[in-house]
């Protein structure tokens, strides 16, 4: 009871990250101690209720294909979702079945291979279990439970103290360090190619909201609210701006790990990072400083097959480069320096980190500055973007993590002086974030919204031409892919290309678009990932709801 009330204050009174037990070291131990004397206290007529025939069996049976049902569930797991999450069906199927296919793929499993589990035993091998042996099923003792208890309780105390000795606000890199992983944006846009339907025709002109008077904050805000109840979302920081200034933002409800969103809060943009980047690029070629057909070799000699990458390939993920995610973007061009190309260029989709920080190098190559300096000087200063820095900008870390040390050699550089470009090594630049020209920025909503505007509608940034080859999408076995942005359908075809509604880049935890025909820009943070997707069809619903809302009507001037 102690260890139960202690359990309830710590997830009453402190921030748990999804309500989940295991994502809090202290949770985790005052839950589990519950769990421990609980099960002590209870410890004879447990071992009493274990001792019954059916019951005993049942035991006996699970412990003879203990390793059958962990290799196998998995696999019951996979069928589960191609069955209720590949396919289209409602929430109330996936609850209701989704246990019974597992288990069942699992007893199948159990039947047809069990018996390896006889064989290595030195057994008989059987497919259906045997009865429990007479005497075999006594009654735990404590030291039986006591002691393996004992060893998981110092390794929790070990975690809790390890954690507090690591916690802080803006501590980017996880615990859990994941190499040939896809980043959570590139697992969402996945998922929407996955629910993408090209038609042949542009859709029906879409409904008005049927009002002509000025819409309110008031309005705005009910909508928002019912979204997140009826998407079961905790709160969302969003801004709705026009081309002209109008526009509404706004923070309502509270982040996954019980945060306030709050307005003006600078949030992870995370892969959104990945348009500016593109932006500078596309800059650098309108200059005639880089061609999108450069090959990489020009700019990373040792990299192996650099010869046969464009800069093209990098900015639309088909150049062959490894996934990767929470790691730094040294030891991501380590791991794709040493792993070489998954494929020939150009023929594959894989959404890579490398592939970004090799454009972050060919950046600071032509520019002769750093990323950080860079990204300052082209974009955020001049477009007044005051409230978006990099993650070394807001806590720097000890040592620099840019990948320059990632060849052996350095690399050279690509430096314009008065007599034309020519070669030489650039200094070691410093980086101390962990993301870098992948998904290292920070924002708010107010400045992403800006920056959608600047980026695909104004020539603040790059020309009409530009923006029009950034829209120009590739096809679905490459999701779609433009230069740095994505269609957010539906979408049509029409004079040999794949046209969009609205397109955009998906973040972490939110989405930045631009719908081009109402000229709004919406920005988006919310208490869901997009790796769930649920969150990515309730982004979808939310732009739906508020682009009908305040379509031909007046708003506020937010910006001027």
């Amino acid at each position: 009871a102690l260890f139960a009330a202690a359990a309830a204050i710590w997830a009453l009174t402190q921030d748990i990250p999804g309500s989940v037990v295991n994502a809090s070291y202290p949770l985790h131990l005052l839950v589990g101690l519950a769990w421990l004397m609980g099960a002590l206290a209870i410890e004879r007529p447990l071992g009493r209720f274990a001792l019954r025939p059916l019951v005993a069996n049942c035991i006996y049976w699970v412990n003879e294909r203990a390793l059958t049902i962990y290799l196998w569930h998995a696999a019951g797991l996979f069928v589960m979702y191609q069955l209720l999450w590949e396919r289209e069906t409602s929430e109330l199927d996936k609850r209701l079945f989704a246990l019974p296919v597992v288990v069942a793929v699992t007893f199948l499993a159990v039947l047809l291979f069990g018996w390896l589990e006889d064989v290595g035993g030195g057994r008989a091998p059987r497919f259906w279990p045997r009865r429990a042996p007479a005497g075999r099923m006594a009654n735990v003792t404590r030291i039986a439970i006591a002691v393996p208890s004992l060893v998981v309780v110092l390794v929790a105390a070990f975690l809790v103290a390890s954690a507090a000795n690591n916690v802080s606000v803006y501590d980017i890199e996880d615990a859990d360090v994941r190499l040939h992983v896809i980043p959570p944006s590139g697992v969402g846009l996945q998922l929407r190619t996955n629910r993408t339907k090209i038609l042949d025709k542009a859709p029906s002109q879409r409904p008005t909201s049927g009002k002509s008077s000025a819409v309110s904050p008031k309005e705005l805000e009910a909508e928002t609210k019912e979204w997140l109840a009826e998407w079961q979302l905790t709160g969302v920081a969003l801004t709705v701006l026009r081309t002209n200034g109008q526009g509404w933002t706004a923070a309502i409800g509270h982040q996954a790990h019980g945060t306030p969103f709050e307005v003006g809060q600078v949030y992870q943009t995370a892969s959104i990072t990945k348009t500016f980047t593109a932006a500078i690029i596309l800059q650098l070629v309108e200059r005639g400083l880089v061609s999108l057909d450069d090959p990489l070799s020009r700019f990373v000699p040792d990299f192996q097959g650099g010869e046969r990458v464009t800069v093209r390939h990098l900015i639309q993920h088909t150049s062959g480069l490894i996934a990767t995610d929470g790691i730094s973007p040294r030891e991501a061009l380590e791991l794709a320096s040493s792993e070489g190309l998954q494929f020939e260029p150009g023929t594959g989709f894989t959404y890579s980190s490398p592939g970004y920080y090799m454009l972050g190098l060919i950046i600071e190559q032509v520019l002769g500055v750093s990323y950080t300096e860079a990204l300052h000087q082209q974009l955020l200063d001049p477009l007044g973007l005051e409230a978006t820095v990099m993650d070394e900008e807001l806590q720097p870390r000890e040592e620099s993590t840019h990948p320059y040390s990632a060849f052996a050699d350095g690399y050279p550089g690509l430096i314009w002086s008065s007599g034309g470009l020519h070669h030489e090594i650039v200094p070691e630049f410093e980086y101390h974030g962990i993301l870098w020209s992948s998904a290292g920025l920070y924002s708010t909503t107010d400045d992403l919204a800006r920056w959608a505007i600047y980026l695909w509608q104004s020539d603040r940034v790059v020309s009409a031409a530009t923006q029009d080859a950034m829209t120009t999408f590739l096809g679905p076995e490459f999701q779609y892919a433009g230069l740095a942005t994505y269609p957010y359908c539906p979408c049509w075809r029409e004079d040999g290309r794949i046209r969009a509604e609205r397109w955009g880049h998906l973040g972490l935890a939110g989405a930045l678009e631009y719908d081009p025909v109402d000229k709004v820009s919406i920005a988006v943070s919310t208490s869901g990932t997009v790796v769930d997707e649920n969150v990515i069809i309730a982004l979808d619903d939310l732009s739906l709801r508020l682009r009908r809302l305040i379509r031909g009507r007046e708003m506020p001037i937010l910006f001027r």
